[in-house]
């Protein structure tokens, strides 16, 4: 990706939108909606390839934490997003 691609991504999953990208062979789902309308968030990463369950799962109260929490999840092969962002190719 480059920066530019990593800024847009990013936003998409700050704010929850749908996105589908791809890591070494790999195809990934991510989504994101509001739970209430107060304030929880909720959000989920899903390995589409393997049709594994949820590599992440989370209720948070502030988007914010939405973005913070899957940039430091391993879930790349135990890297995390920065570690591997070149080598994704977001589809959608």
């Amino acid at each position: 990706m480059t920066d530019e691609e990593v800024v847009l991504f990013l936003d998409k999953i700050h704010t929850g939108e749908d996105a589908e990208f791809e890591y070494n062979g790999r195809i990934f789902w991510a989504q994101g909606y509001w739970k209430n309308k107060v304030n929880m968030s909720h959000s989920e990463v899903y390995d589409a390839t393997t049709e594994e369950d949820y590599m992440l799962l989370l209720d948070v109260d502030c988007p914010g934490d939405r973005i913070k929490i899957f940039e430091n999840a391993a879930l790349f092969d135990g890297k995390t997003f920065h570690e591997v962002k070149d080598d994704i190719n977001w589809i959608w």
